[in-house]
């Protein structure tokens, strides 16, 4: 969240945004000293990205925009988006909100600008009273632990008018200012970024909005002293969060980390085990035992998920590990590397608890297996890793596609099907750096990387709204066909390397 709807260009991007409001008076900067130094700044190696951006809302209508971002399909597009860390919005007064992302590097956040304009769009346009303000985007300059405890629901969010090449002697006088903000009643965290020679941008977070009002007093004579480095005014804004993707799911909501209780023990014809089942986990399978992640989270891990639908689990098998039985339903794997594995119960003739079959899988098999309860051996002497796609109890069909365009089909030479049965299709893409697809659409759909470093795509087909993605080897991306950049598009390699990407599509 926080785009502003502009489209990115290829040079590097900080965004400086004139602030509108008052500005508090205990704010006013002094007068400078003539001969003092201008130390440069520069991010840090793998800084994160912020983009905050000011909406003028209808009256009213916060409330209604809540209800909007805890709908299925904005989370499921919010959680599409690449190199997306997760997003707040923040609120204002009946008239205005800002929203705020955050992005793993400056390529990731430029290329969201159009997924992010999408979202404004067709989620949250009906509660805007005019388009967003240009937005406020740079790199993370400090992040300040204070108490480090509670949650943060109410943010001080603070846009500083600097003089020229300050934003470094800011930063390191707010770090000697430690001291000061741990004696402030509920502030648990500062962090600033960088938007542009003569602007910063500071968020402070508060576990109530109450303690943010009682500290104002003292963030202005804090704000006072460093105003040697201000070439204007500050402008502050006191808000309460209204959504935020870093919010656990409430102790009651099941997810693939917090499975449900687990059914009654199971009956008589269910599979026997030597000690009682770890809880059922998200599928509650009707035998009671629990899906591999559940059972053994040290060696199965869900890496991408569109919710409702499906989840992309890894399976990374060290030498002589061993998971716990567990249950799988129908699912479609690839094999990222060679493994030999002991495996008893299917796919082998052996029930569990006996020895076990041997089965010898080679790097790029793509079995496709039935619902099975079983157990699983390394006993090789390498790692063995694979990925599967498992579809959730109640997965819906998305649908057909009018003017259905098969990547398959008018890209033959970048797609290729690996597997399929009636719901999924295991595929591969495969790119040479500067080759470019041909339009197409895509249903549900789960991607693993496998090889390349990054990937332009253009929604719709559309070049003007360009989205530059950075890849890295064994990256997951879900791609829900509700997000409008993965349903339909064309997609060209910008990156260094050749591209590999296994993926595993809905079929229905």
């Amino acid at each position: 969240m926080g785009c502003g709807g502009s489209k990115p260009d290829s040079t590097p991007k900080v965004t400086h945004h004139e602030p509108t409001a008052e500005p508090t008076a205990a704010a006013t900067p002094a007068v400078p000293a003539a001969a003092a130094p201008v130390v440069a700044w520069t991010p840090a190696a793998g800084a994160t990205y912020h983009r905050v951006t000011k909406i003028p809302i209808k009256s009213g209508s916060i409330d209604d925009m809540v209800k909007v971002t805890s709908s299925p399909a904005f989370q499921a597009t919010m959680k599409s988006f690449v190199g997306f860390i997760g997003a707040e919005m923040y609120h204002v007064d009946d008239t205005t909100a800002f929203t705020h992302s955050r992005w793993v590097s400056e390529e990731a956040c430029n290329g969201g600008v159009a997924a992010l304009g999408s979202i404004l769009k067709e989620h949250l346009a009906a509660y805007m009273a005019g388009p967003p303000e240009p937005p406020w985007v740079g790199p993370n300059a400090l992040s300040m632990d204070v108490s480090g405890s509670g949650k943060m629901v109410a943010y001080r969010v603070v846009i500083m008018n600097l003089q020229e090449g300050k934003m470094q002697s800011i930063v390191d006088m707010a770090k000697s200012k430690l001291p000061e903000f741990k004696a402030i009643d509920g502030l648990v965290n500062i962090s600033s970024f960088y938007a542009g020679p003569t602007t910063g941008v500071v968020m402070a977070g508060y576990n109530s909005k109450a303690q943010l009002e009682a500290a104002t007093p003292t963030i202005g004579a804090i704000m006072k002293q460093m105003g040697q480095f201000f070439a204007g005014p500050p402008t502050s804004f006191l808000t309460e969060v209204k959504f935020s993707t870093f919010d656990p799911p409430p102790a009651d909501t099941p997810t693939a980390d917090t499975p449900p209780a687990a059914d009654p023990p199971p009956a008589a014809d269910t599979p026997p085990a030597a000690d009682p089942p770890p809880a059922a986990g998200p599928f509650n399978f009707e035998s009671g035992y629990p899906d591999c992640c559940t059972a053994s989270p040290d060696l199965y891990k869900t890496v991408a998920e569109i919710p409702g639908v499906a989840r992309l689990v890894e399976m990374i098998f060290p030498p002589g590990a061993k998971d716990v039985p567990h249950e799988h339903p129908v699912h479609s794997m690839y094999f990222v590397s060679d493994v030999k594995l002991k495996i008893s119960g299917p796919p082998t003739p052996t029930a569990v608890g006996e020895e076990g079959g041997v089965a010898e899988l080679p790097a790029g098999a793509c079995p496709i297996f039935p619902a099975m309860y079983h157990q699983v051996e390394n006993v090789g002497d390498a790692e063995g890793k694979a990925v599967f796609v498992e579809a959730y109890p109640g997965c819906k069909p998305c649908g057909d596609i009018e003017g259905y365009l098969s990547p398959f089909t008018v890209s033959p030479e970048c797609y290729s099907i690996l597997a399929e049965d009636d719901d999924w299709i295991t595929g591969m893409l495969t790119m040479e750096v500067g080759a470019k697809d041909l339009l197409h659409h895509h249903k549900d759909h789960l991607i693993y990387v496998l090889e390349g470093d990054g990937v332009t795509i253009y929604p719709g087909g559309d070049e003007s709204a360009a989205m530059v993605v950075p890849l890295q080897p064994f990256a997951a991306i879900p791609a829900p066909m509700s997000a409008p950049p993965f349903a339909k598009h064309t997609l060209l390699n910008s990156g260094t390397v050749p591209l590999k990407m296994l993926f595993f599509e809905a079929k229905k």
